[in-house]
């Protein structure tokens, strides 16, 4: 029984089989011919259909999970399913980038500096009071370590992700939020044995409270210039510490 996924596909040219394939179905998905959650035809069927060999085929679908498209369940009921796209393979690829230092410390600055001062500047514009009640709880939460002895770096880097996201996140715009989480889930390899002085940490949390604080008054401007003057002393203090560590 021919499935009724195969008219989407066309047989392929020698050598550029796997290609073709993976090609074919995310043209597919695109148009709407394949849907979340709709399993491809079987490998068999496949072969027929693209005049393939079974490896080149299992190649394709590598590639298609690869990125995030299809979902390959093995055993009796499994199966290849359509996933919906999502950006979680940016997100390990950009992470994985940032978290091995193959992105410049400046260059994450530079995107801190220019990128938050504007995504301050519309949650100041679009953050609702929800928002801005659970800025105002992770503040405390981030005060709470800055003031412990020592301070408590864990805990504070996981509050301080989350404060960045939830800014990120009430400017409603979801290229912002997404990039938020890359970079603020994986900046911290630069802090880590960095920020040893406890006034420093203190200034950062000063730091984020003004903002929340220009936020809520829907100050735009104070808020984009409190997140790029952040952004570029925490940038001058960690470029210090690194340099001091050569």
């Amino acid at each position: 029984m021919i499935s009724k996924t195969t008219h989407c596909f066309t047989k392929s040219r020698p050598n550029t089989i796997s290609l073709d394939l993976v090609q074919q179905v995310e043209n597919a998905i695109l148009d709407g011919n394949l849907t979340p959650g709709e399993k491809l035809p079987p490998q068999r069927e496949l072969m027929q259909t693209f005049g393939a060999s079974s490896s080149s085929i299992r190649e394709a679908f590598r590639v298609l999970e690869e990125k995030g498209l299809i979902e390959i369940k093995r055993g009796a009921t499994g199966g290849t399913t359509v996933k919906s796209p999502s950006s979680d393979k940016l997100s390990e690829n950009l992470g994985r980038l940032i978290k091995y230092k193959q992105i410049p410390m400046k260059h994450l600055a530079e995107y801190r500096e220019d990128i938050e001062g504007t995504i301050a500047a519309l949650a100041s514009e679009r953050a609702t009071p929800k928002d801005i009640l659970e800025m105002k709880e992770l503040l405390s939460e981030i005060y709470e370590c800055v003031t412990a002895d020592p301070p408590k770096n864990v805990e504070f880097d996981i509050a301080d992700n989350k404060l960045h996201v939830i800014i990120a996140k009430s400017t409603k715009n979801a290229i912002y939020q997404l990039t938020s989480e890359i970079i603020h889930n994986n900046i911290n390899i630069y802090y880590q044995e960095l920020l040893e002085d406890k006034t420093i940490y203190m200034k950062y949390y000063e730091d984020l409270q003004a903002l929340v604080k220009a936020i809520e008054k829907h100050e735009a401007n104070e808020a984009k210039s409190i997140a790029r003057i952040h952004a570029q002393r925490f940038f001058r203090y960690v470029k210090k510490q690194m340099d001091q560590n050569k």
